[in-house]
């Protein structure tokens, strides 16, 4: 990778893979390294609705997909910018594809999909164990049959978008602490990017 390109890293997966926690652990306070929360991004009535235990469909995550993008696109014009991790569950390959629709030409970025594999028992113990978050258990079952996989560790591509894709396994022995040395080690050998 030369020294000019930039890389952005969205943390994929379902609800409870964590997300969250290991984009902000990637990041660890780097300050060329930016992070973007993709819930924050959300209107308040997919909020609601997800509240409700109500799943969203594509016209809902449509719009949050857009300003995930656009997020991320001004975050890269950021001249301190050498890297942008946002967490977003990503679960469709058209998802992904809004997320780095025309990043790969524009500012020379390489996008990255962290993709965090989890056991639907093992997120479903962690989701019940939440307090105040607007994703319900009820609603992981949704997410898991919207999940289109992402092809393990390859490369995907199309006329239009580029993206890779790096799959880590979650198991319930492995701590935060685990999946973000791996993840890290991970993209730094398969990869190239040091974080």
């Amino acid at each position: 990778m030369s020294a000019n390109k930039k890389t952005v890293i969205i943390v994929m997966g379902v609800s409870a893979c964590g997300k969250s926690t290991i984009a902000k652990g990637l990041q660890n306070e780097q300050k060329d390294v930016f992070y973007i929360e993709g819930d924050d991004l959300h209107p308040q009535s997919n909020i609601d609705k997800m509240s409700q235990g109500t799943p969203l469909n594509d016209d809902d995550r449509y719009p949050w997909l857009c300003a995930i993008h656009n997020r991320i696109s001004s975050t890269l014009e950021d001249e301190n910018c050498r890297v942008v991790i946002a967490s977003c569950s990503s679960l469709k390959h058209k998802y992904r594809e809004i997320l780095t629709k025309g990043e790969s030409e524009k500012a020379k970025v390489r996008p990255i999909f962290l993709h965090l594999k989890g056991d639907f028992d093992v997120l479903l113990k962690r989701i019940s164990q939440r307090k105040g978050h607007f994703m319900k258990s009820q609603m992981l079952e949704s997410q898991y049959a919207a999940l289109e996989w992402p092809y393990k560790n390859d490369i995907v591509g199309d006329s239009d978008t580029d993206y890779d894709t790096l799959t880590v396994e979650l198991t319930e022995s492995k701590s935060a602490s685990d999946v973000i040395a791996e993840a890290r080690r991970r993209l730094n050998q398969d990869r190239g990017v040091s974080i």
